[in-house]
């Protein structure tokens, strides 16, 4: 099952080799991570896993705030998820140049309510917003 598992880790070497080599003795597949920021000595991180279909977002939690993590919320995801977050970003810029009125949508579509929102991520949206006022002057 694909669970998008967001947490807070201390910003220290080691620490992302520590999240993998727990997720690979629990044979959870880390699919795809993403780094969102540094915020004095942590680092946000989202891991897009495989998880055995026995595992629960309970289980995930358990097993991130084993190797360090905390502040930790699974959701589940899709192959959606897996893709490329810039690319993402960059084809909702696109698609709101085309169309402002398009603005709500696209960040409907990026954005995962369930999860707390990162400070790259509002600042993301906000540029979005910028992006939208431009194309409609």
């Amino acid at each position: 099952m694909l669970y998008r598992v967001r947490a807070r880790l201390p910003d220290t070497p080691g620490t992302l080799a520590a999240v993998a080599q727990a997720c690979g003795r629990a044979y959870v597949n880390i699919l795809a991570v993403y780094a969102y920021q540094a915020d004095e000595g942590t680092v946000t991180d989202d891991f897009v896993v495989d998880a055995p279909e026995r595992w629960t977002a309970r289980d995930l939690e358990d097993l991130i705030r084993s190797a360090g993590g905390n502040g930790i919320t699974v959701t589940a995801a899709s192959q959606h998820d897996v893709g490329d977050e810039t690319s993402r970003w960059l084809a909702a810029a696109l698609a709101v140049v085309r169309d402002p009125a398009s603005l709500d949508a696209q960040i409907d579509g990026l954005s995962n309510p369930a999860l707390p929102a990162t400070g790259v991520e509002i600042g993301r949206v906000s540029l979005l917003r910028r992006i939208a006022e431009a194309a409609a002057r």
